[in-house]
């Protein structure tokens, strides 16, 4: 599905691949996402299946001096980071769906101080939503 939503964007734009589509698709993992038991099975599920292109794992459970992050993957061969905070929702939906975005902007800055020169997005993945993207620093 994801491949012929990129190759039907692609195509609209002029031929160019726009490879952030899957990234950014709101179905990206959510399958998955609903089956995980604990924030391990939801680290597990983007660890074995990161989204494009940031496949490389560079860090899992990291410490900054706002908390400890979840997970933070690179694009190879770039100086570009995602960010991801994952969280079990299960009940009580959107006031900690708040305090996860809140918590993934905060670590995706954490991650920018200490990568000033490097281009960082961050983002969301919960078993309701799946990955979610909120925003980027340049």
């Amino acid at each position: 599905m994801f491949n012929i939503i990129a190759r039907n964007v692609a195509l609209r734009d002029k031929g160019r691949p726009n490879l952030l589509v899957r990234l950014f698709s709101n179905h990206y993992g959510r399958i998955e996402a609903r089956k995980a038991g604990n924030e391990d099975d939801l680290h597990s599920i983007l660890m074995n299946s990161p989204p494009y292109p940031y496949t490389k794992l560079a860090a899992h459970e990291w410490r900054s001096h706002t908390g400890v992050g979840d997970l933070v993957f690179q694009a190879p061969g770039k100086n570009q980071y995602l960010v991801v905070e994952a969280k079990l929702l299960r009940n009580g939906v959107q006031k900690k769906r708040e305090m996860v975005r809140e918590q993934a902007n905060r670590y995706g800055r954490d991650w920018k101080r200490k990568h000033p020169s490097a281009f960082v997005k961050y983002a969301t993945f919960t078993d309701k939503d799946g990955l979610v993207p909120l925003g980027e620093l340049p």
